[in-house]
């Protein structure tokens, strides 16, 4: 076979030869490109051309490719439920040099059954999990899109050699192996992408790559916000509540949780700083073996609504002042309670009020943040 090489500029890349390229693809040949990390092989999901992939890289041909796509919005093709945080780190990363590895559930795998033939069901979904990513440049993103299928793409060389970086390098591995090389000049980063495995609320890096572990860990870090009135009743309560029950859902302790990805805070619309929360609010909550004793009210801010990345107001009225007073940001805002209903203020009423108070919000907890981290 000989392999031919299209000459592409990165910053104005020839449509026509990326067209022709695609058409390859399409066809079930081998095509290597560039991308932000290393250059990789695209690879139509068939039989015959998965088989040609295993022959020119040398793998075995039990072993699993990573799905690529030409945009982020094509994640739900191919992911049913996507977590709210899960979403997050793909906005921050995509496109870019992350590969996500999501495990999926069998009720999941039953709806993608459907929607695929069954090889391709099988090559991507095989051992109950799927890789994906979605690279940087114009060049990927052309070229997936004129294939118009599923492509997956390995790093082009041999299996256990250095991923090449550089087109010269894609040959010196595999002139002669596959139908053509888009030679787009050397890659930004030249280190494989970042491989981070996404397991219901657990975020566990499997390949350390052009992204870092801190910047993993700050761009999936969900920030949920509860607000109130005065932050000394009920959005302390939501607080604390909300801790508890991602501690338990999580299986980490309090001081655990912002390691698993989860920053709680809460805020008043008309609050005054630095007060505790009342004395009722503090006992609901001891019932659930939630400690808010050292509680200390914040008025919400600008910067608190910019940096949560999911609201929960008490009432309508609180939803009216975030809207009012933040709109570039009152998308992320709702009600805490699923059914619209607000929940009571219960400043100066007795202790049972509060319980009662406290028992409402932490129902609405489990519903809406079960709802969210799936």
């Amino acid at each position: 076979m000989q392999t031919r090489i299209f000459k592409i500029s990165p910053d104005n890349p020839d449509d026509d030869l990326i067209k022709e390229a695609g058409k390859i693809v399409a066809n079930g040949g081998i095509v290597a490109f560039p991308t932000e990390t290393v250059y990789g092989l695209a690879c139509r999901v068939n039989r015959h051309a998965l088989e040609k992939l295993d022959k020119a890289k040398g793998r075995p041909d039990d072993k699993r490719y990573t799905l690529v796509i030409s945009n982020p919005a094509q994640l739900t093709n191919y992911i049913p439920n996507v977590s709210l945080r899960s979403q997050k780190l793909i906005n921050n990363c995509w496109p870019g040099p992350l590969t996500a590895v999501f495990k999926l559930k069998q009720n999941d795998l039953e709806i993608l059954r459907k929607k695929f033939d069954e090889f391709v069901f099988q090559s991507l979904y095989g051992d109950l999990s799927l890789g994906i990513r979605c690279p940087l440049g114009d060049i990927p993103r052309k070229l997936l899109e004129y294939a118009g299928c599923e492509v997956v793409a390995p790093s082009a060389n041999i299996s256990g050699k250095e991923p090449a970086t550089d087109a010269s390098q894609v040959l010196a591995h595999l002139d002669g192996r596959i139908d053509a090389v888009i030679d787009g000049g050397p890659c930004k980063y030249k280190i494989p992408s970042t491989v981070v495995e996404i397991n219901d609320a657990i975020f566990k890096i499997l390949r350390q790559g052009a992204i870092s572990a801190a910047k993993i860990k700050e761009f999936s870090t969900l920030q949920i916000l509860f607000v109130c009135t005065g932050n000394t009743c009920r959005s302390p309560m939501a607080e604390g509540l909300c801790k508890k029950f991602l501690s338990e859902k999580t299986g980490c302790t309090l001081d655990q949780l912002g390691d698993f990805g989860y920053k709680i805070a809460s805020a008043g619309v008309m609050a005054v700083p630095g007060l505790s929360a009342t004395s009722e609010a503090v006992m609901a909550c001891n019932r659930f073996g939630v400690d808010i004793s050292m509680h200390s009210s914040s008025p919400l801010t600008d910067y608190l609504m910019k940096k949560s990345d999911v609201v929960f107001a008490m009432s309508k009225s609180h939803l009216d002042s975030i809207r009012q007073v933040f709109p570039k940001a009152c998308e992320k805002a709702c009600l805490l309670r699923i059914d619209g209903v607000d929940i009571d203020d219960p400043i100066g009423t007795g202790q049972k009020i509060y319980d009662r108070c406290a028992d409402i919000i932490f129902d609405s907890i489990k519903k809406r943040i079960g709802e969210l981290i799936k």
